[in-house]
């Protein structure tokens, strides 16, 4: 769920008889690989991302899939630049695209674990806790109160050629998340945090009936949001299984970005959201 995650930092609007220095947007490039919690070595694929922001607009590539959101008319954008689809409507529409979509998943998940001998069901349901997929008849993750504390450490460090203070983020006592922040780049000094807020959560809120991991309710909670409201998080490592996951940012400028690139290009066709999710998420071999 990191993807939705980084896909919901916007920019608000702004007065043209400002500088240009107040008007420019950001284009942020970052990579998201592993590394084992035993050994210290990345893994050799790394999925690349790149978002741009500007006036209350984000778009955010990986590979061929591109998702723009437009909060000065509350639209979202969803396309496959590979097949040149796209759907595209309101955000409260996606929000109930994706519970619908949830609400089916769900229901054909159950029903097919009704149906299947103990063994097997035991093997499934043990796989299901491994991906953090909650079982039939676990509490929401909404409903659980997820207890967060942030720690602000002394270590610093150089990335992007920023600054960036390192935070231990604890849910429920236990270390989830490390999360080196960036004062010194002002993306979000033009963001209507409230509406950034309210989509993050929207999301969370409708995952919540299939995941049980409590990284949505950490991101819903006001400690975490009020962190992120202080800079930009340039690396994030999370433990995942015998994993850790990592969101590094490896270039960060601030520049003048046009209106077409909030824009789906001429000739796209547009289809229903179903379809254009099936784009592969293209990977980088490094």
């Amino acid at each position: 769920m990191m993807t939705f995650k980084f896909i919901s930092f916007f920019l608000a609007l702004v007065f043209l008889c400002f500088s240009s220095s107040v008007r420019a947007g950001w284009i942020i490039e970052q990579v998201i690989y592993s590394v084992a919690t035993s050994s210290k070595e990345s893994s050799k694929q790394k999925i690349k991302s790149k978002f741009y922001f500007s006036k209350n607009r984000v778009k955010s590539l990986q590979g061929n899939s591109e998702i723009i959101i437009n909060y000065n008319s509350n639209q979202i954008f969803i396309v496959d630049s590979g097949r040149k689809l796209y759907w595209g409507s309101t955000i409260d529409e996606y929000i109930g695209e994706i519970a619908r979509s949830v609400a089916q998943s769900r229901k054909k998940l159950e029903e097919s674990l009704k149906n299947m001998p103990p063994e097997q069901r035991k093997a499934i349901e043990e796989e299901m806790k491994k991906q953090g997929l909650r079982l039939p008849g676990e509490a929401k993750q909404s409903d659980m109160k997820v207890q967060v504390r942030i720690e602000k450490t002394p270590d610093k460090q150089t990335m992007a050629g920023y600054n960036a203070t390192m935070y231990k983020i604890y849910t429920d006592g236990a270390v989830y998340q490390e999360i080196w922040v960036s004062d010194d780049m002002s993306v979000y000094k033009d963001i209507d945090m409230n509406k950034m807020n309210d989509f993050q959560n929207r999301v969370n809120e409708t995952l919540s009936s299939l995941y049980t991991s409590s990284g949505g309710g950490l991101e819903s909670s006001l400690e975490y949001q009020k962190l992120l409201e202080k800079g930009y998080p340039l690396k994030t490592v999370q433990v995942v299984g015998q994993n850790k996951g990592i969101i590094e940012v490896v270039n960060a400028k601030e520049t003048e970005i046009g209106n077409s690139e909030f824009e789906v290009m001429k000739g796209f066709r547009k289809t229903t959201l179903e379809e254009v999710m099936k784009t592969n998420v293209g990977k980088e071999t490094r």
